[in-house]
């Protein structure tokens, strides 16, 4: 994390619900505040990014992270972005770098002030999963 966290008082133990990216974002932030973190998981883990039965979303197409969300989660987990380019991620600068068509006519270009970070769901969630993983106080386990 960029910032310490503040210890939670008499509280020695964490549990996240759910290893998709919200829980294991959340054992990432509390991992700082207590000795031991858990996330618990009734799904089945894969060793690599692919499709898992209870993230049936992942499955759709979609633009993962705008920069304010991408800028959020670096706050929480250091140098996921660079991983997730590592990993096959796409930085798109905006709007420099995408093609819009409004009933209004095309959508300008402009210097980018803006980026997204494309890649499946199935990626994201590994990625952070396997950086959050590597912290000695966070536990993943079936539930």
């Amino acid at each position: 994390m960029n910032e310490p966290a503040k210890a939670l008082p008499g509280a020695s133990r964490a549990v996240a619900i759910g290893s998709g990216l919200t829980g294991t974002l959340a054992a990432q932030a509390l991992s700082g505040c207590v000795s031991d973190v858990i996330v618990l998981e009734r799904d089945y883990l894969p060793e690599r990014p692919e499709p898992r039965k209870g993230l049936p979303q992942a499955r759709h197409g979609h633009h993962r992270f705008y920069s304010g969300g991408v800028n959020a989660m670096e706050i929480i987990l250091d140098k996921v972005t660079d991983r997730l380019l590592d990993a096959g991620a796409h930085r798109i600068p905006l709007p420099t770098g995408m093609l819009a068509y409004f009933p209004q006519g095309w959508y300008r270009r402009w210097p980018a002030t803006h980026f997204l970070i494309a890649c499946s769901r199935d990626l994201v969630d590994f990625t952070v999963r396997e950086l959050v993983a590597a912290e000695t106080n966070i536990h993943f386990s079936k539930a």
